[in-house]
């Protein structure tokens, strides 16, 4: 009988597929979201600082969700047959007034609106596909803040593989 061999492997190696199978297990393998992973020994090696990046980036789309949550209640309300017009312009009011907030161009919705279309005129625009570049801030906000959760988790995965 052939007797099985034993393969040494270094703890960075073991690091490695450890690493790789949990981040695959954890759908976690994917994120679009910039990151430092191409050279996992500075990674291991600097925990903390990745924290620090990852705290930054969970308060960046944490704020960037909040920021556009109004406009996605506003018109979610409206497509659903409640909401109002005004509650629109507010909403847009009040995302424009704020300059920390990145910049949509939100002229096709306000011209609608100005051009004197009722409630369930913008509802059939909306529904319709208008208004993109809002309906993009808003999936893009959402997005951000799901991705920065999950880089939380990859903290946290590299904290036990230190």
């Amino acid at each position: 009988h052939a007797r099985p061999t034993s393969q040494a492997f270094s703890s960075e190696t073991l690091k490695s597929i450890f690493l790789n199978e949990f981040l695959e297990a954890l759908g976690l393998n994917n994120l679009s979201i910039d990151f430092p992973v191409d050279d996992w020994q500075a990674f291991f090696d600097d925990i903390d600082g990745a924290k620090q990046r990852v705290l930054q980036a969970q308060a960046e789309a944490a704020q960037q969700l909040a920021a556009v949550q109004a406009l996605n209640t506003a018109f979610t309300a409206l497509q659903q047959g409640g909401g109002s017009v005004s509650a629109i312009v507010a909403a847009l009011d009040a995302y424009e007034a704020d300059e920390n907030n990145p910049p949509i161009d939100t002229t096709d919705i306000r011209d609608i609106i100005s051009d004197g279309a009722d409630a369930e005129g913008i509802q059939n625009y909306l529904n319709n596909g208008g208004s993109p570049q809002v309906r993009e801030a808003i999936q893009g906000a959402v997005q951000a803040e799901q991705e920065s959760q999950q880089l939380n988790q990859l903290v946290k995965i590299a904290e036990l593989t230190r």
